[in-house]
């Protein structure tokens, strides 16, 4: 599961919002397909009839924000579909609306959420103003999972060594089968997002560099280390490689590789950054993500048995190696003009998923110039005093942290 989370600053009118949702699912037909198993394939099927209670809920509250961990632990079984829940959190005070999009993280990833949540604004801002916004419906089969390795040219350059994923970090087994899916949620102000991009520009290093740095300092910190290499999966797009992409790509086609950062406890953060630097530098030039994506190729065609055996793999090196690899993904920006419903937002942000190994993932996400960093994980598998710790080390650590603490929350 993945998540975006849209506050407003007024009122979304339910039926407009439910016209303009059918439109965007059969606009974006994977999100109104469930799965099907046979013969150890994994199969797309469009369901013939979806109702508007298979994929809209509302509910109402004087304080939406008290009711979003309602609303995003709700599940989605992609055996049944659809793969979408657009969850309505009305405000009673006839104020501010939260509108959170739930999505199965197999029919998108990011960049797909956010282009179905563009798409889904622009039909009703179309239903609200009487301006229809026309889009051709789509075809499933053009939202299989491209062949990439065909299309590279450059395929000499990847690197096939492999990497060493051990980790001496101990993980918690019941990561895999916790009680409570959470969110911890940091919102750093434009001020304070101003500050960021003027200290790492006068760094030289990008807005990632700089906050794997700040992670894998965090997390070197919890250790008694004077030396460690912090181990992260960091995902990358790999719509890149392709050769022709369409404007709108609602459908999951990432995959993640790892940084390890070496970290000394008594360096700066411009230290730590500019090593970051050097080394996503070097990754970059053998083009990461590619063996991954060829090795997702390989499991679409082995079909979803193999999938879940190596989804299994991992959660069991987890467990007995005691590995720990946190994910890290930079979901960029999300543009104010592509969350437009004809009312002001005021906040957007992504939520990943927990449901890698080990349990525990970060997302960076900016709304305009207004930043959120986000993390899941299950209690009890993790202490949310544990991630409160983290959280505040993390934001002490990032630039501006004197003249502008960010904001933090748990969900």
């Amino acid at each position: 599961m993945i998540h975006l989370v849209v506050m407003l600053e007024g009122q979304i009118h339910p039926e407009s919002l439910i016209r303009a949702a059918n439109l965007a699912i059969k606009a974006e037909p994977v999100v109104g397909c469930r799965l099907v198993q046979e013969d150890d394939k994994l199969f797309w099927e469009k369901i013939p009839q979806i109702r508007n209670e298979d994929f809209f809920f509302q509910i109402e509250d004087s304080n939406p924000v008290s009711r979003l961990q309602k609303v995003l632990s709700y599940k989605i079984d992609p055996y049944q579909g659809p793969m979408i829940r657009i969850n309505l959190i009305k405000n009673t005070e006839n104020t501010g609306d939260i509108l959170v999009i739930n999505a199965n993280h197999a029919s998108m990833d990011g960049k797909g959420m956010k282009d179905f949540a563009s798409l889904l604004f622009s039909f009703y801002r179309g239903e609200r103003t009487g301006c229809a916004f026309h889009t051709e419906p789509g075809s499933v089969s053009q939202r299989i999972l491209p062949d990439l390795s065909s299309r590279i040219s450059n395929r000499e350059n990847t690197n096939s060594d492999g990497v060493d994923w051990s980790d001496k970090f101990s993980v918690p087994a019941h990561s895999m089968h916790c009680e409570k899916q959470v969110f911890s949620v940091l919102c750093l102000s434009r001020e304070r997002v101003k500050i960021i991009h003027e200290v790492r520009k006068k760094w030289n290093v990008t807005l990632n560099d700089l906050m794997l740095a700040a992670v894998g300092a965090v997390c070197s910190g919890l250790t008694q280390w004077r030396l460690r290499d912090i181990h992260l999966l960091t995902t990358i797009d790999l719509r890149r490689y392709l050769n022709q992409v369409p404007q709108r790509t609602v459908f999951n086609y990432s995959t993640a590789f790892e940084v390890a950062i070496p970290v000394f406890h008594d360096e700066s953060l411009m230290e730590t950054s500019l090593r970051a630097h050097e080394i996503m530098d070097q990754i970059k030039k053998n083009n990461p993500g590619i063996e991954g994506a060829i090795e997702a190729e390989d499991l679409y065609n082995a079909g979803c048995v193999k999938a879940r055996y190596e989804m299994q793999k991992q959660w069991d090196e987890v467990r007995i190696k005691g590995k720990r690899s946190p994910l890290f993904t930079n979901t960029g920006i999300i543009h104010p003009g592509d969350l437009d419903p004809g009312i002001p937002v005021s906040r957007a942000f992504l939520l990943p998923t927990h449901n890698l190994p080990p349990g525990f993932s970060f997302a960076i996400s900016s709304f305009g110039d207004v930043m959120t960093l986000s993390s899941s994980y299950g209690l009890p598998a993790f202490d949310s005093d544990m991630v409160r710790e983290l959280y505040t080390s993390l934001d002490k650590i990032i630039p501006g942290y004197d003249s502008d603490p960010g904001a933090y929350m748990t969900m």
